[in-house]
């Protein structure tokens, strides 16, 4: 998973104003990675679809509905 840091052209000038974060915190034997998505229900809808913004946000959606408290 490729978050917005990677890939700083993922974005594809779109501009969004005081929007959600979403950290994820990839963990294996020999690393911890943090992947980040800024606003990335918003980005999809302007930067066009990525496979690993969706992946993010149904990741997040899945989060969600499991504990509906947090947001």
């Amino acid at each position: 998973m490729l978050g917005d840091d990677d890939r700083p052209d993922a974005l594809g000038g779109c501009m969004v104003d005081d929007g959600d974060e979403h950290v994820f915190y990839l963990l294996d034997k020999q690393a911890i990675r943090v992947v980040r998505f800024y606003a990335p229900a918003e980005q999809q809808a302007c930067a066009g679809p990525d496979p690993d913004r969706a992946q993010a946000l149904a990741a997040s959606q899945a989060l969600q509905a499991l504990i509906p408290s947090v947001r």
